[in-house]
């Protein structure tokens, strides 16, 4: 099996997924687990790349061991996650104030994913997932003063942990982050963030929208926002809600 692994992510274009059920034993038991007993290890974690359960899918490459256990349990199923975090804190793979806030029974909405082409060149648009975390901040102290101010209606120099974990850390219905990313797996480059947000009553979605310049052609980060009252009650599943798609102006 690691040889398919290594193979496919050493072919030009390729990449090593790994597919698997969130749990087993008719769902009394997760698949995604703390740490391997006695069972052989037949993939090194250095070769893990794209891990995938019917709850969504992390890219591991290049991520810290916080990160990877982030991820990790972020696909877990929602039945497990709590006590999966709870045991990874335990080991030291977390730190003890970390939270998973709103994302703890969260499902990843795959079908808000999609790939535009901008003035040539191809933009994944997707929803954010708790390892994006880290690539949240960078975004953000990536942008240019006036992008600042025109995301927080004030000068701010800082963009801690906490705060990138609430953008990132979301149920998918009353919280939703959508991201925009150019570039292959393990060498993305952030373009644009949209964060939205449910305020009742009246129910309103408020978004705000700072981006980086998808490209020299396009202007710098605006701010936009837009209310919008559902027709009733929200009581879908998150995967099935219809959550307005938010517009990105250049």
């Amino acid at each position: 099996m690691l040889d398919f692994i290594r193979g496919a992510s050493l072919s030009s274009g390729g990449k090593s997924i790994l597919m698997l059920p969130s749990t087993a034993q008719q769902g009394k038991k997760s698949r995604i687990v703390p740490f391997l007993g006695d069972t052989a290890v037949v993939v090194p974690r250095s070769d893990v790349q794209h891990v995938v359960t019917e709850y969504g899918a992390v890219n591991l490459f290049g991520k810290s061991l916080q990160e990877r256990a982030m991820g990790l349990i972020s696909i877990a199923h929602p039945q497990f996650r709590e006590e999966l975090f709870f045991q990874a804190k335990k080991m030291g793979l977390l730190s003890t104030e970390r939270t998973l806030h709103e994302s703890i029974h969260g499902v990843y909405p795959m079908h808000l994913e999609e790939v535009l082409e901008i003035n040539d060149q191809q933009v994944t648009v997707r929803p954010a997932k708790p390892v994006d975390a880290r690539r949240i901040q960078e975004h953000f102290y990536s942008l240019d003063k006036e992008d600042v101010v025109a995301r927080f209606f004030h000068e701010k120099r800082s963009f801690d942990k906490d705060e990138a974990e609430e953008v990132s850390q979301v149920d998918y219905v009353k919280d939703l982050t959508i991201l925009a990313v150019v570039g292959s797996s393990g060498s993305v480059r952030w373009r644009a963030l949209v964060s939205t947000y449910w305020t009742p009553p009246p129910i309103t979605l408020r978004s705000p929208f700072p981006s980086a310049s998808l490209t020299r052609k396009w202007d710098s980060a605006r701010f936009c926002s837009t209310n919008w009252s559902p027709p009733h009650a929200r009581t879908e599943s998150p995967v099935s809600s219809p959550i307005p798609r938010p517009r990105i102006r250049a």
